[in-house]
C-alpha cells in the first residue's frame, strides 16, 4: 500500500510532522504521553529518516513509521 497519498509528501523531510500525520491517521487523538514520547524518539532513528552519520534526513520511510504507530498499544486496543 502506498502511504504517501494518505500522509502527504509535504512531511517527507520532517520526522516530527510525519509522525504527527501518521498518528492522526491511524490513532486520531487517542495517544498517551508515554506512547507519544516513545514514538517521537523512535521517529528519529536512521531506519526511518534514511540519514547516515554526516548526511541530513533523506526521506522519511512512511512504511516503517506507520508500522511503529500500528504497534502502539492504543492501536492494538481497537
Amino acid at each position: 500500500m502506498e502511504l504517501t497519498p494518505l500522509v502527504g509528501d509535504d512531511v517527507l523531510a520532517n520526522p516530527q510532522a510525519a509522525l504527527d500525520r501518521v498518528m492522526n491517521l491511524f490513532l486520531g487523538s487517542s495517544v498517551s504521553d508515554a506512547t507519544r514520547v516513545t514514538l517521537e524518539h523512535e521517529s528519529t532513528d536512521s531506519k526511518i529518516t534514511g540519514a547516515k552519520l554526516d548526511d541530513p534526513i533523506r526521506e522519511i520511510n512512511l512504511g516503517v513509521l506507520s508500522g511503529l504507530v500500528l504497534g502502539a498499544p492504543e492501536f492494538q486496543q481497537r
